[in-house]
């Protein structure tokens, strides 16, 4: 995302480049999208003055042929062109022949992949736009995020409410914001978002949830952990969020099962593990239920849909298939 707040200020000062290339994290980049099209063209003007095109091989006629008209009622006319990616190699030699010499009234708006910095097209946009990279904040990057978004809802986050946010969300950003934004809404008038907040509304619903997913799964119920599955996708629960809270109780249960070794007692497991004391007994029953070597195992599965996810691969079928997987052990 470095460099993104001093293009905005470009922009708003007159200097738009002519085109501008966007990729990375899918939420970022979607913003940044938004805030540029809200930027460089008008809602009243974008019926003439804004087109949408898909990329793919022979798209790049259509963008070239739609950049060449004038804007109308508007200094600038911006054609995006969405998953730019699959444009091809030919058609991204095209896109560097114009950008030689440009519409001056037209700015390209391309989302997509990263592209091959060794290629015309990328050299001239370096010179003549901009290459955008949206990273996810990680740790107290994330954290900083988190706060800003509070912020501009009019809350600040308690660093309790903070960190058990991420802990039971995880650290992908579209079911972070939808849970800040709920959580936020749900805490009314008041200015501070406490953990208490986050334990009510995010904490409590998702623990029932997937204690019943993770005790279907210990019953090696396809059918039951399939339809646990499905109830959590319908309610609106996203596939790395699912699966963060899978990974989370599959640790949980590992650590039970290493303190009660250990002869620790209620009182230290509770605060150790650190979950509502009404679902402790369930989590040592379940603890009991899992060899420990099928909880290991079960973990390293998790991590092999972890990166099916970030592979991109669809989240429903990577869920089901990890699901019947640890149902099978």
């Amino acid at each position: 995302m470095a460099g993104y707040p001093q293009m905005l200020q470009d922009i708003r000062r007159g200097r738009v480049a002519s085109a501008y290339y966007l990729y990375g994290e899918e939420l970022l980049v979607e913003e940044a999208l938004n805030t540029l099209l809200e930027t460089l063209v008008p809602a009243e003007g974008r019926e003439f003055n804004l087109e949408m095109i898909q990329g793919g091989e022979g798209a790049v006629e259509a963008i070239l042929g739609a950049a060449k008209i004038p804007p109308i009622f508007s200094p600038r006319r911006v054609i995006f062109v969405k998953d730019a990616d699959q444009l091809g190699p030919t058609s991204f030699q095209e896109l560097a022949l114009y950008l030689e010499n440009p519409m001056p009234t037209t700015t390209l708006i391309l989302v997509g992949k990263k592209p091959d910095a060794r290629t015309r097209f990328v050299k001239i946009l370096e010179r003549k736009g901009r290459l955008l990279l949206f990273e996810a904040p990680r740790r107290e990057a994330l954290k900083g995020w988190l706060r800003e978004r509070a912020s501009n809802l009019g809350k600040t986050l308690a660093e309790e409410a903070l960190d058990l946010l991420i802990e039971l969300v995880g650290e992908e950003l579209r079911p972070l914001r939808n849970e800040l934004e709920k959580v936020c809404l749900f805490a009314g008038e008041g200015t501070i978002i406490q953990r208490g907040h986050v334990e009510i509304l995010v904490g409590e619903q998702r623990t029932l949830s997937v204690f019943q997913l993770v005790e279907a799964v210990g019953q090696r119920d396809v059918e039951l952990s399939l339809r646990c599955l499905l109830h959590l996708l319908e309610a609106g629960e996203e596939p790395p969020a699912i699966l963060g809270m899978l990974a989370r109780q599959v640790r949980l249960l590992l650590k039970a099962q290493e303190l009660q070794r250990r002869g620790s007692t209620l009182e230290e497991l509770q605060r150790s593990l650190g979950i509502y004391p009404r679902y402790l007994g369930s989590l040592l029953q379940q603890a009991k239920t899992f060899p420990r070597i099928r909880l290991q195992t079960g973990l390293a599965r998790l991590l092999q849909a972890d990166g099916e996810l970030k592979g991109g691969g669809h989240g429903r079928l990577v869920l089901e298939r990890l699901i019947v997987d640890l149902c099978r052990g």
